[in-house]
């Protein structure tokens, strides 16, 4: 359901259409109907995915950022985040969050930025390098995101 943005309330309605077409795992045990249900089973799954990237990102030596601005329907800028980490000696690239931020001036880049970084427990010191499309506002020499993070270590 959470793969197809399908509403939770219609969660029992759709248990009981998979139970009369004969689904035998819905017929012959328990089976969760109440929509709160699916509320439930979204939070827990997204609990389980976000402790175990925060427990990648705590054994992860040093962490790339990987940003990138966009602009939802609602036209507010959106600040897209992905960590590049060093899991198991390997690369890996992990979703962090997609946020509101009030506009997309560089400064206002940089502090979201640090305010996400320091939320999940990453010291500025671990970051070792930034993503981006390559903007003037990202990468500007003199006043851009990466020149800004650069010094305010």
């Amino acid at each position: 359901m959470a793969n197809t943005n399908t509403p939770s309330h219609l969660y029992p309605n759709l248990i009981q259409l998979l139970q009369s077409a004969g689904c035998p795992d819905l017929n012959s045990v328990h089976t969760y109907t109440h929509h709160e249900t699916v509320n439930q089973m979204e939070e827990a799954m997204a609990m389980t995915i976000t402790s175990t990237i925060d427990d990648r990102i705590a054994n992860s030596k040093y962490v790339g950022v990987i940003v990138d601005e966009t602009t939802i329907i609602k036209v507010e800028k959106m600040l897209i985040t992905y960590l590049t980490l060093q899991h198991k000696g390997e690369p890996e690239t992990v979703f962090i969050g997609n946020y509101v931020i009030p506009s997309g001036a560089a400064e206002c880049i940089t502090t979201k930025i640090k305010d996400v970084l320091s939320g999940r427990g990453v010291a500025m010191a671990r970051v070792v390098g930034l993503g981006s499309d390559g903007a003037n506002v990202m990468v500007g020499r003199k006043a851009g995101v990466a020149q800004k993070m650069r010094l305010n270590d």
